[in-house]
């Protein structure tokens, strides 16, 4: 028999992968996307912070606050790099993917010394890229 972590990961999987493929198919209707640019984008890191915090979130005795650092790296990279939105947008999504996550962690962490690793890879982290953004 499976265990509800298991099944539960598996259903935000499959929601992640159908979501996607809402977002293909609006992203190939070009004229759709566009007219509404900043809107899909901004619905689709919704829909990204969404699942990240879904997916990690599910209670677990094999989770640790850091798991999900990675998968935070990449939201913010895809704010600054591929989504198309202005500067302000790319900087207050990435501010608030850090902010969602730190929070999530915190509120998990039983050792505080996770946390604050964490705020440093992710400040720093979204620092790098408000400096470099010409990369």
């Amino acid at each position: 028999m499976k265990s509800t972590e298991f099944i539960s990961h598996i259903v935000i999987v499959s929601i992640g992968i159908a979501g996607n493929c809402l977002f293909f198919g609006l992203v190939v209707r070009n004229k759709f996307y566009c007219q509404y640019p900043t809107c899909i984008s901004i619905s689709y890191w919704i829909f990204l912070v969404v699942l990240l915090n879904l997916y990690f979130n599910v209670p677990s005795h094999n989770r640790r606050p850091t798991d999900d650092v990675v998968v935070a790296f990449y939201t913010i990279l895809v704010c600054y790099t591929m989504l198309p939105l202005s500067k302000c947008w790319s900087l207050v999504l990435g501010a608030l993917t850090v902010i969602l996550q730190l929070t999530s962690a915190g509120i998990l962490a039983e050792d505080s010394n996770f946390l604050g690793g964490q705020v440093s890879f992710l400040f720093f982290y979204h620092t790098f890229l408000i400096r470099h953004e010409n990369l």
